[in-house]
């Protein structure tokens, strides 16, 4: 159980961290961490018994497990001993001592009152009694240790009670888990004599209300709208036949707060917030006992409703308006909320000051998720998950003093040997000012025989450093950097020669070709965006290039973060060339056009929209081209209303 403790802190541990580094992000992807962090301790248990086994030797348990030394203490160091002389184990030899100690202390408290002792015991048991001189000494050598009868029994029986309930300590979880599942049965069957009691809605123009709001945010499921008690405020439930219930009040609403109230109410419905508010619930459950999880349960239910406001700020609503009803919703609720554990209240006393706070904010960057970025995040999670779940910590081994381990010979004992050809080729062989570049070529074509990437990257650095331009060293430098197999290697290679930002076209027109071939498209995008940052494509050769590679990245994401850098850059140097930032901004919608992700479409469309590139007729004519190919209406409606991002 231990071991399980210490794998759930450590998810826990790190979805907090994550949690810091997202205070910017939107309240949807918070609500995706929590959800997913809950997710993988709800399965945490299954993952550490059926999941893969891997075993990390640690030297700290190696230390700890060695074995003792086979000498103590003398036993002279807790007071002088003439006579006495213990043997057997040293946990032996301590219950010995601590025992004659025993004996003598009740034996001194005895003689002191020998006259009580006498008539009660007996004059031979008195005598029986009497301290002993042989352990004397050692009573005295124990008390100057500070160790005092009552610590002793002090400590016996905290130990006693430690194993005591260690070893019912299952029982105890499980007695936890069911008074927390008893706590969601209950719910649940608050909520569900909530729905029986409340009146079916049957009135048309609350039903063609319904449909009307549902169709914008891709809800298509069939959802019933009851009416319950007056005074409390909107609930959903249900996780298969989604439920809202209105309060009996609602009939007195005008048409924008009823808009208002669907439109978040829906939200959870296209959210299936039930869903994942049920299956927190359940890991809360199991990890009853860990504070974090509480604190991470809260985390979620606040960050859902967050969410759900944005979707109905995104949707058109005007913030101030959507914060008063909100307001008015919590005071004049009257009635008894929906159980929390079971069902989703729209408002609750407790959290609305925060809610509050960011529906006014303009900053807040909202909007919902596209699904590769959940299924990103959720397979990110679920490595870390089954990562912790996999790893076991055993002691490291230890090695025979006798075997003599030598050290492995590889390709970096080839790296000394290039550095004096490095300095022969630019010390003094320069011809009219120019560094010997045929010789430092042929460096550079001989590292493409080095086996190991790290020890080529080394020799590349070099000649990166004296690298100059040179049709032969040029040729000889990207054709040994292409045979790089390592795609973090050849980043960083092609990083370190761009990084002095003075570097001619057609080594940067390499450089976008070298890249365009990189396996990984984070270490790809990398790249692309550094060179955005140092030219600003204003030719034509390297602009093609350029897009050309942007066009192999498969991750819609990265590809995204190339864009909105790249209209980013053009933006900020938007006097100095005009027309060239308008040939930018369209090749970036035809390649915007062609992302998976709707909600990345809308960050590229939200960057042109800001850089003011519109007044072009050819670029509002891609913009609208791919503007047609975002598939929510409400996507849509969030570019052309002019949300931030």
């Amino acid at each position: 159980m231990l071991d399980l403790v210490i794998r759930g802190s450590l998810i826990l541990v790190f979805a907090f961290a994550a949690a810091g580094l997202m205070r910017r992000a939107s309240a949807a992807a918070r609500h995706l961490l929590w959800a997913s962090t809950l997710a993988g301790l709800l399965v945490l248990p299954a993952a550490v018994r059926l999941g893969p086994s891997v075993q990390v030797p640690v030297p700290m348990l190696a230390a700890s497990a060695a074995p003792a030394a086979p000498a103590l203490a003398p036993v002279a160091d807790l007071g002088p001993t003439s006579d006495f002389a213990p043997v057997g184990p040293p946990r032996a030899r301590v219950r010995s001592h601590t025992r004659a100690h025993v004996r003598a202390h009740v034996a001194t408290h005895v003689s002191a009152a020998p006259s009580a002792t006498a008539s009660i015991v007996g004059p031979s048991a008195a005598d029986d009694m009497a301290p002993d001189p042989a352990l004397a000494p050692m009573s005295a050598g124990v008390e100057r240790a500070g160790v005092t009868p009552t610590a002793v029994r002090e400590r016996a029986h905290t130990r006693s009670v430690v194993r005591s309930i260690w070893q019912i300590r299952w029982q105890i979880w499980a007695a936890g888990v069911l008074i927390v599942l008893g706590r969601l049965l209950v719910g649940m069957a608050r909520v569900r004599a909530i729905v029986r009691d409340a009146a079916p809605v049957t009135a048309p123009e609350w039903l063609l209300l319904l449909r009307s709001v549902a169709y914008p945010l891709g809800v298509r499921r069939r959802v019933r709208l009851r009416m319950g008690p007056a005074g409390a405020v909107p609930v959903t439930c249900g996780i298969i036949a989604p439920v809202i219930i209105l309060p009996e009040d609602a009939e007195d609403w005008d048409d924008e707060r009823r808009t208002l109230v669907l439109t978040h109410e829906l939200a959870h419905v296209r959210r299936l917030d039930v869903l994942t508010h049920i299956m927190g619930q359940l890991a809360v459950a199991v990890f009853w006992f860990h504070p974090l999880a509480w604190v991470a349960a809260a985390r979620m239910r606040l960050e859902r409703e967050r969410a759900c406001d944005d979707l109905v700020l995104v949707a058109g609503a005007r913030p101030s308006r959507y914060a008063g009803d909100l307001l008015d919703l919590v005071q004049t609720l009257t009635g008894a909320t929906a159980p929390a554990a079971a069902a989703l209240a729209m408002a609750r006393r407790t959290e609305i000051e925060g809610r509050l706070l960011s529906i006014l904010d303009a900053a807040v960057r909202r909007g919902p998720l596209g699904a590769r970025r959940i299924a990103g995040a959720l397979a990110v999670v679920g490595m870390g998950v089954v990562t912790i779940a996999a790893v076991h910590p055993v002691p490291l081994a230890p090695q025979d003093p006798a075997i003599v381990v030598l050290p492995a010979v590889s390709a970096l004992a080839q790296v000394p040997m290039v550095a004096p050809a490095l300095a022969r080729a630019t010390t003094f062989v320069r011809v009219g000012g120019y560094a010997n570049y045929a010789a430092l070529a042929d460096i550079a074509a001989a590292a493409a025989t080095i086996a190991s990437d790290a020890a080529k990257r080394q020799v590349l650095f070099e000649i990166g450093q004296r690298y100059g331009a040179s049709d032969t060293l040029r040729h000889a430098f990207f054709a040994t950097t292409n045979t790089m197999a390592s795609s973090s290697e050849r980043r960083r290679v092609l990083l370190a020669l761009i990084g002095t930002g003075s570097r001619d076209k057609q080594t940067l027109i390499e450089v976008v070709r070298s890249a365009a071939t990189i396996a990984s498209d984070h270490d790809k995008g990398t790249v692309l965006r550094t060179v955005a940052g140092l030219d600003p494509l204003t030719d034509p050769a390297l602009r093609h290039e350029f897009f050309a590679a942007v066009a192999t990245l498969a991750s819609s994401s990265e590809r995204t973060r190339v864009l909105l850098a790249v209209l980013g850059e053009a933006r900020a140097r938007g006097h100095d060339n005009p027309d060239g930032n308008a040939v930018i901004a369209q090749l970036a919608l035809s390649a915007a056009t062609k992302l998976p992700s709707s909600s990345d479409k809308v960050r590229v469309l939200r960057a042109v929209v800001h850089g003011g590139w519109l007044n072009d007729a050819t670029v509002a004519k891609d913009f609208n081209i791919c503007l047609s190919t975002l598939g929510s209406g409400l996507d849509y409606h969030y570019v052309v209303s002019g949300g931030g991002d």
